[in-house]
């Protein structure tokens, strides 16, 4: 997992190799969720991304990510990063439910 955007990874400071990611077409639109589940063992984070349907006591997994410690870690700070850059940009995400419908924009 890498927290640059020219899709470089850094070798401890030594020479950098590019790494060319793809994204299938199955996988390019991605997955809504509104719930998500999390274990971890001595090996790994386990993070389950689902969705809740309105008036329903049940949810859906439709994704599953499994990170190593150190990568859990990196990805705790990447959004940690951007939620503070989205909250400057944006204003303050808040915990209130009744904060109104979410509305959408377009970049």
């Amino acid at each position: 997992m890498s927290t640059e955007s020219s899709n470089e990874k850094q070798n401890d400071g030594q020479d950098k190799t590019k790494i060319n990611v793809s994204i299938p077409a199955h996988v390019i639109n991605g997955q809504y969720a509104n719930l998500m589940i999390n274990n971890f063992s001595k090996e790994e984070f386990i993070l389950d991304f689902a969705l809740v349907q309105p008036h329903t006591s049940s949810a859906t997994v439709n994704s599953r990510v499994i990170l190593s410690p150190r990568n859990a870690k990196k990805l705790m700070s990447l959004l940690s990063n951007h939620v503070a850059e989205y909250e400057k940009q944006c204003g303050p995400i808040t915990d209130d439910p009744s904060s109104g419908p979410v509305s959408f924009s377009f970049n």
